[in-house]
């Protein structure tokens, strides 16, 4: 296990632009960062959506294999990309429901302990609207989540973009309190919505209670972009330190690719910043 502060380091296959080819993209991610979060978006997306429970099944069971063959763990992220994937809309939300369904059931045939998600658009409601709908649309699939034994985790959206929804630290805790969803802290998202390090400790402090995952990257304080570690401002380190200190024992996951630097780098940066840090 590659961990820092007992926190497992993982990442994303959205590093490599989530290719059609899951099995093959899961086999060229460094074997240092065992944990590994399937986003089932671009070619990944297609590919699950135009299969069946029987190639479903097939995929999962090439995955598992590698899995125990290369040291694999497995956690899944939802499809997100698209208004018609906004739980948060009032209007037409089955292809949403759908789409979080369809992770659920490829996490459940892989044993992710986890599925994460984003809460959608806002489409100028306020935050009571939007809490209210989120509530509403994902009740029936938390019975679902509960059944399988998989957490949800709704992850907070970062500045900059102004079509996400950005719920505050109160909304994330009233999910949490009525339906049991946890939070995913992307740590560059959170780093978008404060001005230092000490206004981005206060903001993850408030969520310590239902935090159920972490994307990390580096980034630089009220931007909306995800650095390779080592090139931005964020003390990662000491935050996975203070996670710990706060109770926090899940995973965290490198991911998010941004023009600029290429995935070879992103991962180059994600394995030294793991291993050269071991405890």
């Amino acid at each position: 296990m590659t961990a820092i502060a007992g926190i497992e380091v993982g990442c994303s296959t959205n590093l490599l632009n989530n290719p059609a080819e899951i099995v093959e993209c899961v086999e060229a991610l460094p074997l240092e960062l065992a944990t590994v979060e399937l986003e089932l978006e671009e070619g990944t997306r297609v590919t699950l959506a135009k299969s069946d429970a029987a190639s479903r099944q097939r995929l999962a069971a090439a995955l598992l294999e590698l899995a125990e063959r290369q040291g694999r763990r497995y956690l899944v992220h939802a499809p997100w990309f698209g208004r018609e994937l906004s739980l948060c809309s009032p209007r037409f939300p089955e292809l949403a429901r759908t789409a979080l369904l369809l992770a659920l059931d490829f996490a459940e045939r892989i044993g992710s302990p986890i599925v994460t998600f984003h809460p959608g658009v806002h489409e100028k409601q306020t935050e009571a609207m939007l809490i209210e709908n989120l509530l509403a649309n994902l009740d029936p699939i938390v019975r679902v989540a509960d059944n399988a034994g998989i957490t949800l985790c709704m992850e907070i959206m970062g500045g900059e973009r102004s079509k996400n929804a950005q719920l505050s630290n109160a909304a994330h805790a009233r999910v949490w309190e009525e339906l049991g969803v946890r939070a995913c802290l992307d740590v560059p998202h959170a780093a978008s919505r404060v001005a230092t390090a000490s206004d981005l400790k206060r903001y993850i402090d408030e969520m310590l209670g239902w935090l159920g995952h972490v994307h990390l990257a580096d980034t630089e304080f009220g931007v909306h972009r995800h650095l390779p570690i080592g090139m931005g401002k964020l003390d990662l380190v000491g935050l996975l330190h203070h996670l710990a200190s706060g109770g926090y024992r899940g995973s965290a996951v490198v991911e998010e690719w941004n023009r600029g630097h290429s995935s070879q780098v992103y991962l180059e940066c994600a394995v030294r910043f793991a291993t050269e840090r071991r405890n």
